[in-house]
């Protein structure tokens, strides 16, 4: 996770002091170089995995897993991973949400079904958001494309995912497994290992 130095208020601003990152977030790697290779794929997603584990522990849910919210700190086969944005993060066992009944937040080409279908979304809902972080990373889309925010939104909830080795037949199998698990069922406790 990006380690927080310090946050408060001043003259009527709120503000965080952040560790400075050198280095573009996944969503801009991915889009100016494509899809990573299957080892840096893993290499990143397993940080991820790492951080979410810590904040899971704690008792912590991110709910907006997702490329634009994973920092590399370089380019290289083994880059070092930062995980941020908890600005929506919530206990997982909070009753009261930061949005008003029927609204959900997160972003829909990451967003758990239990997310979009209003549910209080656990640490299972994390997973399935790096499940489809891996597909992205590893194909250079997300699992379901589709126009339109309501669109993408209905697909989580009821749709398949294509096969990731559909989309990209070089991918060893064992990572279309990990994929398939991380976005089975809604809310199943399904864990990865850092």
């Amino acid at each position: 996770m990006i380690p927080v130095h310090a946050a408060g208020e001043h003259d009527g601003l709120l503000y965080i002091a952040m560790r400075y990152v050198e280095g573009p977030d996944l969503r801009r790697l991915l889009d100016d170089r494509g899809a990573l290779a299957p080892p840096t794929a893993a290499l990143v997603v397993a940080q991820v995995a790492s951080a979410l584990q810590a904040a899971h522990a704690r008792g912590l849910v991110h709910r907006d897993v997702k490329p634009g919210n994973i920092l590399l700190t370089d380019l290289s086969d083994a880059p070092h991973v930062y995980l941020t944005d908890f600005g929506i993060a919530r206990p997982e066992a909070a009753t009261a949400g930061l949005t008003s009944v029927g609204e959900w937040v997160g972003t829909p080409d990451f967003a758990a079904p239990e997310q979009v279908e209003g549910r209080q979304p656990g640490s299972a809902a994390d997973i399935y958001s790096l499940g489809c972080v891996l597909f992205a990373a590893l194909t250079g889309r997300p699992p379901f494309e589709r126009d339109g925010q309501l669109a993408k939104a209905w697909a989580h909830v009821h749709d398949d995912p294509q096969p990731l080795r559909a989309v990209r037949d070089d991918v060893p199998p064992p990572f279309e497994e990990v994929v398939r698990r991380a976005l089975a069922a809604p809310g199943a406790p399904v864990r990865l290992r850092a």
